[in-house]
């Protein structure tokens, strides 16, 4: 049927031009009249509910049909009904109707998104993450997110000064004084249940890879004269917590994450006290600035709340 030979040019239409995509094969009007009176079944009802004169609407299907070449409703007394070709024309045009109201809706968007570029230390994406995503896609639109996740995390802060990203939200870097401090809570050991650890023996270590959380457990280690081992070395907290959870050792963490099989290790294991654990927010100096500031500004509400959460006694397992 030529109208089937001439749909595939219609999904080449760009442009917010909509009442005119299909002129040459069904216009808009055309498609509204042919669709209201197939579901009306007469000229005169399909006129009333289209606001328009029966007269309008005879000459709209007049003129289709001889365009068409073909007769699409049968007349009677009582009504139309549609022939065989009227049926084919009629998914065509429903199709049409549809794809047009889906082209305006797509055209009727901003044109060009906002794109923000973040930098998520991995501890962060597992934990408070998904609640400044949800808190932000409701306060605004027009945002696009482009997001880096990293372990360690200090590795984000120099991609930041690269001009790469817009804005970091991880761990402190203690050798970096820049930074807005948005949580801290206390770091703790943690380990499987039923681990056994000698306040004689060297502490067997899961380390992540060069990170503040690794220093901060050597050095806490050392300050105290306790020996310790490395068993396990890794560069993702799913790593880290396999090796925690099949018991090769402990290792260090804040307590936020709902982990299964790993539970904080007690002072009688003879492990030291660990400083608590600082997060920050940095952003660029080149940042586009009302926009890093909305995501900087829910970012501040969500820790609120999630240390709001803490305060009331949530119970949450350890968060790497």
């Amino acid at each position: 049927m030529r109208i089937g030979r001439r749909v595939g040019s219609i999904l080449q239409a760009r442009g917010p031009a909509v009442s005119a995509l299909f002129d040459g094969i069904l216009s808009r009007d055309q498609i509204r009249t042919l669709i209201s009176v197939a579901e009306q079944g007469s000229f005169h009802r399909a006129a009333a509910q289209l606001g328009v004169r029966q007269p309008a609407i005879s000459q709209q299907i007049k003129r289709l049909e001889e365009n068409l070449g073909r007769r699409l409703f049968d007349r009677t007394p009582t009504g139309v009904s549609l022939t065989l070709d009227g049926e084919a024309v009629l998914i065509y045009a429903r199709a049409m109707a549809q794809l047009g109201a889906e082209m305006s809706r797509h055209f009727s968007r901003p044109i060009r998104e906002t794109v923000i570029r973040i930098g998520i230390g991995e501890e962060f994406g597992r934990t408070a993450l998904p609640a400044v995503l949800a808190l932000f896609a409701r306060m605004h639109t027009g945002f696009r997110f482009e997001a880096h996740c990293t372990n360690p995390s200090r590795a984000l802060f120099g991609i930041l000064d690269d001009g790469a990203l817009d804005v970091v939200v991880a761990r402190q870097d203690p050798e970096r004084s820049l930074g807005e401090t948005v949580w801290v809570e206390p770091t703790i050991w943690a380990g499987r249940p039923d681990l056994t650890l000698s306040p004689a023996d060297p502490v067997p270590l899961v380390l992540p890879n060069a990170s503040t959380l690794r220093d901060t457990m050597l050095a806490a280690l050392t300050t105290a004269s306790r020996p310790w081992r490395v068993v396990f070395e890794g560069g993702s907290l799913a790593l880290l917590e396999a090796a925690v959870r099949a018991g090769l050792g402990v290792s260090a963490c804040t307590a936020r994450l709902d982990l299964t099989q790993i539970v904080p290790v007690g002072a009688s294991a003879g492990l030291p006290a660990l400083p608590p654990s600082v997060f920050v927010l940095e952003r660029a100096l080149s940042a586009k600035p009302e926009q890093v500031d909305a995501f900087c500004d829910v970012l501040r509400t969500a820790a609120q709340l999630s240390l709001a959460d803490v305060r009331q006694g949530d119970n949450q397992g350890p968060e790497w």
